[in-house]
């Protein structure tokens, strides 16, 4: 099921962020997945922080998600994806550290 969900994610990615994913790297890729599992397409919902996206203001980008309902509801992971989108590193829970 978790399988079928993920794929159904990245499918919905690939259909509303297509005109970016070439140049979007994949650390900022797996967000937009993450978020897309949670909300389901979410693009038309987030305009600025889809425009900032587009026009690469990821630090923009990223603010546009704190404080959203996107941001109550899920708490410290929305604020580790805004941290990703902003600098285009991820979280390594197990050590405790950002990595490239």
């Amino acid at each position: 099921m978790l399988k079928m969900d993920l794929q159904k994610s990245i499918h919905i990615v690939q259909r509303d962020w297509g005109d970016i994913l070439e140049i979007l790297d994949p650390k900022r890729t797996a967000v937009l997945i993450d978020m897309t599992y949670n909300m389901g397409s979410f693009r038309a919902k987030f305009p600025k922080f889809s425009g900032y996206m587009v026009s690469g203001e990821y630090d923009s980008a990223s603010k546009q998600l704190i404080g959203t309902k996107y941001h109550k509801q899920v708490g410290k992971r929305a604020t580790r994806n805004a941290c990703i989108i902003r600098d285009g590193k991820m979280y390594n829970k197990s050590n405790h550290k950002w990595s490239e």
